[in-house]
């Protein structure tokens, strides 16, 4: 063991140079230069042009179609091709054809390119999501036939392989899964499912990372010895399986420091060296930033790089504990080691996920040997040898059979333990809070026992302190970014009320879950007054099943919707699950300290739109805090706010803050209404470059004409309306910009 200031100042320095080459690269990090003025050209400005390069990765699958990679070479955009050297990602709403197109194959396509742009969120990663994958630009095609094939696809082994593979996993139950689990082709997963999964803390399952390294090098070297071989080819053997990993899994941040990891310490053992396993991940860590120095960047590097460090100091002692002890260590270790991140980027801690981790980790380590194994006899034996035919068919069933048994047994305890796991809000969690953690949790590794005492001390009381929630002082708006779609919150010292919870339309993504629950998290809400649901088209109401999991909601507010609506019935069906009280708002109401006044448009114009669900039908809510007043207008249209000025022209009083009517569409915001109401502020909730060229001009000019001060999210991000003695209006925008 080594002397407690040898090994403090050493993981000091290694923790040090990491992070010191990590910033200095990943600040350089940036989209390609040549391809910057080609990116997000203005609408209207005719920004598609031809793209030429070679792809990179053959499609894979999504819900909504396939996507894949290309290595770009050159664009045209006007009659010459112009060079550029960039990575782009291409999504198609179709799957490609057969036979598929593999790496290496040059093609031609027609598209606009189009920048990475994250979610503007308080607390909300601040870096582009594809740029951490190292991909600079990415594109759309509604069909395969956009491109065009310039050279034959050229014969690839690893290609062939990993379609014989996809092939063997099929398409049954489990098989997104066992894409995701094989082959590290996560896209085929349903959200549904990632969100059990990371209910029960268990999501890094999904993540092929060390975890998943060691189960297959552990595999080899079990098989290895049991038929009869030397350490010494075990070794070899796992070295073989670990350089195959990164052939034929995508190759993520996480998968490449779990190998580069696993490699080293190899290597070093067939020579006879010993290496701690602190250094092989600090040399893996920086040999993954120097090739991506981005990298730096990605959650998934960074958990799963929280973790291995946590997991060398922990257990480089050099005395084996029995095998229970082992995974209950490695469970609450990684736990442990992680906790800040997840605190940081969701505003959550599970502190009984290593509960659900010691069901979860053991069944994998059978799941996954038994699927590849089942998988590699359909890959690699000869369909045509009859005599193995039948019994390798027969094995192969029986093992997917089995794998599927054991996944689908891990979906329901993580269901189950989804359910009565808790989960705590972290709300005040910095990188301040994870920096005095994180160095509580090293002195807790020294062999003195006063210093491990007064680490584990400092580790609790930072996250004690990081779990205050924060109080509003004064009531305060935030229009969220969530994309073409509304989700506004209302916050005051006595509750807080969300209305509208956005959505995708036909995008298997719930923003509910993903987006607004951690930002109502983050701010120490618990539980919500009411959630108003303007009306039921997914990008106002898909959100809502998300958020009443996540946080507890009283009442669930509805417009006017035809019965039998499938949005309306699952979201009622889910209100009454959770034990909220659903109903159609009627008259003054008092809830966290404000006055709503629900509007309905006049019942003439209902009967119009009884036949779907209609923005006219929206619910608007005028509001009253204290000395302010909020008019939320949801999709209303200007017959809607006809009929609110005709029959509650007695209740409209003037306004402080317009959330404007559908996201400054020009069938609302109408002249009559701004002069009834007299805003100050405007807020437009509105997608970036949407196909709808949102908010029209005519809206703003009418806006602007009156003195109006305008804020939209696809130009600034969440905006935050604080109604203190005077006004204040913040962007999230703004506020990076000053960083």
């Amino acid at each position: 063991m080594w002397p407690d200031k040898r090994r403090v100042w050493a993981v000091i320095l290694r923790a040090l140079g990491v992070l010191t080459l990590a910033t200095s690269m990943g600040a350089a990090a940036s989209v390609a230069p040549e391809v910057e003025s080609f990116l997000d050209m203005p609408q209207g400005s005719s920004p598609s042009m031809w793209i030429r390069g070679e792809i990179l990765r053959e499609p894979v699958s999504t819900p909504s179609g396939s996507r894949f990679e290309l290595r770009i070479d050159a664009v045209r955009p006007r009659d010459e091709w112009v060079p550029v050297a960039a990575h782009m990602e291409v999504r198609m709403a179709s799957s490609p054809p057969a036979p598929n197109w593999f790496a290496g194959t040059s093609v031609e396509l027609f598209s606009a390119l189009r920048g990475d742009r994250p979610s503007a969120n308080p607390g909300s990663a601040k870096h582009d999501r594809l740029r951490v994958r190292g991909i600079d630009v990415r594109a759309t095609l509604k069909h395969h036939s956009q491109v065009r094939i310039r050279s034959p696809p050229p014969a690839s082994v690893i290609g062939s392989v990993r379609d014989r593979i996809r092939d063997a996993i099929g398409d049954h139950q489990e098989s997104g899964l066992l894409r995701a689990l094989l082959l590290g082709e996560r896209d085929d997963v349903p959200d549904a499912m990632w969100q059990i999964l990371d209910r029960a803390g268990v999501l890094h399952l999904l993540a092929i990372s060390g975890l998943h390294v060691g189960i297959l090098i552990a595999t080899v070297h079990v098989v290895t010895r049991l038929c009869g071989g030397t350490p010494q080819l075990s070794r070899l053997g796992a070295l073989a399986v670990s350089l195959l990993i990164p052939v034929f899994v995508e190759p993520r941040a996480p998968v490449r420091r779990a190998n580069s990891s696993a490699t080293i310490y190899l290597l070093a053992r067939l020579v006879g060296a010993r290496l701690r396993g602190i250094d092989c991940v600090a040399l893996a860590t920086t040999l993954q930033l120097v090739k991506s120095p981005i990298s730096v960047f990605d959650l998934g590097f960074q958990l799963t790089t929280a973790a291995s460090v946590g997991l060398a100091l922990a257990f480089d002692t050099g005395r084996r504990p029995a095998a229970f002890s082992a995974l209950v260590r490695t469970s609450a270790t990684a736990q442990l080691w992680v906790l800040p991140l997840i605190a940081l980027t969701a505003a959550k801690l599970q502190p009984l996920a290593v509960v659900a981790n010691l069901v979860a980790v053991p069944a994998l380590s059978i799941a996954l040997p038994v699927a590849l194994i089942s998988v590699g006899l359909n890959t690699v034996t000869p369909a045509s040898v009859s005599v193995f035919a039948g019994p390798v068919a027969s094995a192969q069933v029986a093992m997917i059979n089995a794998t599927d048994s054991l996944i689908d047994a891990v979906r329901t305890f993580a269901e189950l333990a989804g359910d009565v796991l808790p989960v705590i809000a972290a709300p005040a969690f910095t990188w301040t809070h994870a920096g005095a953690y994180w160095a509580g949790l090293l002195l807790t590794v020294t062999s003195n026992r006063s210093a491990r005492r007064l680490g584990a001390v400092t580790a609790t009381l930072t996250v004690a302190l990081a779990l205050r929630p924060p109080i509003p002082y004064e009531p305060r708006l935030v229009a969220f970014d969530v994309g073409q779609g509304d989700a506004v919150l209302v916050e005051t010292p006595r509750g807080a009320v969300l209305y509208d919870a956005g959505g995708y339309p036909g995008v298997d993504y719930d923003v509910g879950y993903h987006v607004l629950a951690p930002q109502l998290r983050r701010r120490g809400i618990s539980r919500l007054d009411f959630l108003a649901i303007s009306h039921f088209h997914a990008d106002h109401a898909a959100g809502s099943l998300g958020v009443m999991k996540s946080v507890a909601t009283s009442e669930v507010w509805v417009g006017s919707t035809p019965p039998g609506h499938p949005t309306q019935a699952s979201v009622l069906a889910a209100a009454r699950a959770l034990d909220a009280t659903s109903f159609a708002p009627f008259g003054l109401l008092q809830r966290a300290g404000c006055a709503w006044d629900p509007l309905t448009p006049d019942p003439e114009g209902l009967l119009e739109g009884a036949r779907g669900v209609s923005n006219h039908a929206s619910l608007a809510l005028l509001a009253r805090c204290g000395r302010y007043g909020v008019l939320l207008a949801g999709d209303a249209d200007v017959a809607a706010e006809a009929g609110w000025l005709g029959a509650a022209r007695g209740r409209m009083f003037a306004t402080t803050v317009l959330k404007v009517g559908h996201h400054g569409s020009d069938t609302s915001t109408s002249a009559a209404l701004l002069e009834a109401l007299r805003p100050r502020h405007a807020m437009i909730s509105v997608g970036i470059r949407n196909p709808w060229q949102l908010p029209r001009d005519d809206v703003l000019r009418r806006l602007r004409a009156r003195g109006i001060s305008v804020y939209r999210t696809d130009r600034d991000g969440a905006i935050t309306v604080r109604l203190a003695d005077r006004v204040r209006v913040t962007a999230e925008r703004w506020v990076r910009a000053r960083y």
